[in-house]
């Protein structure tokens, strides 16, 4: 697979959402979540508390979702998706990942035009396995039934696809 550059559309992306699972890292979620909106974020976002609460604040785009028991990467994504189904793309965000290009929503949304896997890579993997922020078009999830098989858990979910 050789990755290749898109530019944003002009019209407004379809309904979707970005997925941030977190657990016990409070200030990296906050950090991820400010980076985001520094950057130009106007499509929604679901920051996963996964069996932590939070304290701070969040603002739209961004809402809420606490699960009570620790389900840990896989469980909590899974968590999310079954909450929201039915959207017309997902994101994943890593509680590592700090967005810094305008628009980067936007533009990661364009690329996967409904088709498409995108990573925003950005070359520090030189493997060009998908990392950092990840979008998938809704329907794969649908016809998968899953983000990842039953029983996973955190490691090498993203050699699943």
């Amino acid at each position: 697979m050789i990755p290749r550059h898109v530019t944003a559309t002009d019209r407004d992306p379809p309904g979707g959402a970005w997925f941030l699972p977190s657990h016990n890292r409070e200030d990296r979620a906050a950090d991820t979540v400010q980076a985001c909106m520094a950057a130009g974020q106007t499509t929604p976002g679901v920051l996963i508390e996964d069996g932590w609460k939070y304290d701070f604040s969040l603002q739209q785009p961004w809402e809420r979702l606490w699960l009570q028991r620790r389900h840990e990467l896989a469980g909590a994504l899974s968590q999310a998706w079954v909450r929201h189904r039915g959207l017309s793309w997902y994101g994943i965000i890593s509680d590592g990942v700090r967005p810094v290009t305008q628009g980067w929503d936007r533009l990661l949304v364009s690329a996967c035009d409904n088709r498409n896997f995108v990573s925003c890579n950005d070359q520090w993997r030189q493997d060009r396995r998908m990392a950092g922020i990840v979008v998938v078009p809704g329907w794969i999830l649908e016809a998968m039934g899953d983000w990842f098989p039953p029983g996973m858990v955190h490691r090498w979910t993203d050699n699943v696809w």
